[in-house]
């Protein structure tokens, strides 16, 4: 299920609306929804950052350590590649 969908749903609930309750809870609970994510898109884009900046740095490893018929520098880039693709898929 899309976000947007997911979001609609969310929204349309009837415990998220402040006709059904006297302390318009309702209120609380998008408020507390639009701040979560926030938060989650924060992340999401602080991820993108450093996946944006490790892709050419480790290409750039490997590209030297093979320049310089290195083996420790290309299983060193090798090492922070699978991290980094082990992270990426958790």
């Amino acid at each position: 299920m899309s976000y947007s969908k997911l979001r609609k749903e969310f929204t349309n609930r009837s415990f998220a609306s402040t006709e059904n309750t006297e302390t318009g809870i309702g209120d609380y609970l998008r408020a507390d929804y639009a701040l979560l994510q926030g938060h989650y898109e924060a992340f999401d884009a602080r991820a993108f950052d450093n996946q944006s900046w490790a892709v050419p740095l480790l290409s750039a490893g490997l590209g030297v350590g093979i320049k310089e018929s290195s083996l420790g520098l290309l299983f060193s880039t090798a090492l922070a590649s699978m991290c980094l693709w082990s992270l990426e898929a958790s």
